[in-house]
């Protein structure tokens, strides 16, 4: 058996997108935003955490690490272009942190990074 739906008015266009923030779901709408995101292994971290660009063009220029108060506890330059850089977190106290993440070519992204001794 074949079912099939009609609309009763089909000059009517459904606009996904509009419907989901609506009920407040935000998505992201282009792929070049996906392209600046990074990831940090291990987290929760205990004595380092690697940060790392998934998108091979980009390299780290700073790095800093914010508190739950928002204090900026460290902020690392690098001199030269790296990919990824692993990041000391043995001196720190067990807690959430912000990571926040500025490429060469001046995107920035962040992530959570969970510290646990």
């Amino acid at each position: 058996m074949d079912h099939q739906i009609e609309m009763l008015n089909d000059s009517i266009e459904y606009n996904d997108a509009a419907v989901c923030l609506l009920d407040g779901i935000y998505r992201k709408g282009n792929y070049n935003v996906i392209l600046d995101e990074f990831v940090l292994m291990p987290n929760p971290a205990n004595e380092t955490v690697q940060v790392a660009y998934i998108n091979n063009e980009l390299a780290i220029q700073t790095i800093k690490l914010i508190d739950i108060s928002g204090r900026v506890i460290s902020s690392t330059t690098l001199n030269a272009p790296f990919r990824s850089f692993n990041l000391n977190t043995k001196d720190l106290s067990s807690g959430l942190f912000r990571v926040i993440v500025v490429s060469t070519t001046g995107s920035m992204s962040s992530k959570n990074l969970v510290v646990s001794h």
